[in-house]
């Protein structure tokens, strides 16, 4: 019996009402998409910005849908540009750097970043639509964006082709 006491207390105290999990989960995606939104009005609609911000915008969908099926509000978004904020004003509020390689070396650690948390949110709760949610959010950040963001930062384009141009490689 007190075995049982002892684990029952271990998982009460390991695992998070998926609340908390999910206000932190957004907050992050939130950052993400308003940073990436921050420095295509600095760099321009290029990628790997341009094409990631719209998945981060995805990403806050998929937790906004996690917090209406638990009849829960959606925290408002801090970073959101205000109507009476400037460009500029947002960006450094952001703290999106000047120059676009910095911006891009911020965004794939941004995405280190995320990917650990993501991580360890996934462990605080045992709500399976909720992780299941935060694994395909984190798996899109390793997978996806922060290769994206690396080959970028290191000159080396965004992927194996956007469709847009002939291939440069052999047979192209």
């Amino acid at each position: 019996m007190t075995a049982i006491l002892a684990l029952s207390l271990v998982v009460s105290l390991t695992a998070t009402d998926p609340s908390l999990v999910l206000a932190e989960a957004i907050r992050d995606e939130q950052h993400s998409r308003a940073f990436y939104g921050a420095a295509i009005l600095a760099f321009g609609d290029k990628p790997p910005f341009g094409n990631i911000v719209h998945a981060e915008n995805h990403h806050v969908r998929l937790l906004e849908g996690q917090f209406n099926r638990l009849g829960l509000p959606v925290p408002p978004d801090p970073y959101a540009r205000t109507k009476d904020e400037s460009a500029r004003a947002w960006q450094a509020r952001l703290k999106v750097p000047t120059d676009y390689k910095s911006a891009l070396e911020a965004a794939r650690k941004g995405e280190e970043d995320n990917v650990r948390l993501l991580d360890r949110l996934i462990l605080r709760t045992d709500d399976r639509e909720v992780v299941a949610v935060l694994e395909k959010l984190r798996d899109d950040s390793r997978d996806r964006h922060l290769p994206a963001f690396t080959r970028a930062a290191n000159g080396q384009g965004h992927g194996p082709g956007s469709g847009r141009r002939p291939g440069r490689g052999p047979g192209g």
